[in-house]
């Protein structure tokens, strides 16, 4: 959910204040290690979503549904 993402950024700029304020640097490095790619990667797809969106409408469903159609029948099969 978007809410668990909002909580992600807060604490990656929380992380990033305490590394530029030279605090508690174990700590913060560890946890953007952690939540960085996650928060990247929901950025790339919400940005890719909306970029696909306004070139080929509400056509730009048909890609995930067919990856996640994909996903559950390989799922299934095994």
């Amino acid at each position: 959910p978007t809410t668990v993402m909002t909580g992600n950024v807060t604490q990656i700029v929380i992380d990033l204040v305490d590394l530029m304020l030279l605090r508690e640097h174990q700590d913060a490095r560890g946890r953007l290690r952690k939540m960085l790619p996650p928060v990247i990667t929901f950025a790339v797809g919400a940005l890719a979503g909306a970029l696909a969106y306004g070139l080929v409408g509400f056509a730009a469903l048909l890609a995930p549904i067919v990856a996640v159609t994909g996903v559950v029948l390989i799922h299934r099969r095994n």
